[in-house]
């Protein structure tokens, strides 16, 4: 089976899903792409354009041991279709959770073909000089084994002539019970929303038009409580590091993510 064109449809707030993503694509030798971004709600809230190509590859960020609430609207109206699809969820470390089995289930409604799926680890968006979650990760090397994953994908797909022939069933897994007594909205309680230092802020309006829920203002660049999902792409976006978020109930939550850093978890790969 041939496979000449793919669309990565994915959410990456901080960049690091589309950074794998890409990697992978790079394995599989692929030019033909069609990217379909859903972290701006523009993208999202639209109808979603058929999908033409030969692949599929989903990808989307962890948080709380979930895909993001927000891209399930517009991944349920994904055309109903048989094309291959490969998922990829990434986490900072901490836990992945169900994400892949979430992923999995989506997929199937929409008619899609699971034919390999993988977890990859990249910074925490929590991740700060004070507590370094993941820092700097995925590493050359993760990407690396991203564009393998990419490269034996192209190989399984080269020896068969259906795409029945390589469906693929992932693991079942299961929510902690720390998760599963924890409300969604958790991250709401761990952190405050990010602040915006205007001595250092050049008024670039970067935070604003690259933040997934339209929680900053445009003027003021104050960010909304109620919808900010803590993604803080807008620190990590800020080349002036004007803005900063802030933990609560540091003396858990401090020891907690640094224990989570010192284990080192590696990629699982499905094929």
């Amino acid at each position: 089976m041939k496979i000449n064109s793919a669309a990565l449809i994915y959410f990456s707030p901080t960049g690091t899903t589309k950074k794998i993503l890409a990697a992978i694509t790079k394995g599989l030798d692929i030019s033909n792409l069609k990217l379909i971004n859903l972290t701006l709600p523009a993208i999202r809230n639209s109808e979603i354009p058929e999908i033409e190509e030969d692949l599929v590859i989903i990808g989307s960020p962890v948080y709380c041991s979930r895909i993001p609430r927000l891209i399930y609207p517009a991944l349920s109206r994904l055309k109903r279709s048989h094309k291959p699809v490969v998922l990829v969820s990434v986490y900072g470390n901490v836990d992945n959770g169900i994400a892949l089995n979430e992923l999995y289930t989506i997929s199937e409604k929409v008619g899609f073909k699971i034919i390999a799926a993988g977890s990859f680890i990249a910074e925490h968006s929590f991740s700060t000089d004070e507590v370094p979650i993941a820092k700097g990760r995925p590493s050359e090397v993760e990407l690396e084994k991203a564009e393998e994953f990419g490269r034996n994908i192209k190989f399984k797909l080269g020896k068969i002539e259906t795409v029945k022939a390589a469906s693929l069933k992932i693991p079942p897994s299961k929510l902690s019970l720390f998760d599963r007594l924890l409300p969604e909205n958790v991250t709401r309680m761990l952190t405050k929303t990010p602040v915006v230092n205007l001595d250092l802020c050049s008024n670039c309006g970067v935070c604003a038009k690259l933040c997934p829920t339209a929680a900053i203002d445009q003027d003021t660049l104050k960010v909304n409580e109620s919808k900010c999902l803590r993604c803080f792409s807008c620190v990590k976006r800020c080349n002036k590091k004007a803005r900063a978020f802030v933990f609560k109930k540091k003396m858990l939550t401090i020891p907690f993510f640094k224990a989570k850093n010192k284990l080192k978890h590696e990629p699982n790969i499905y094929l």
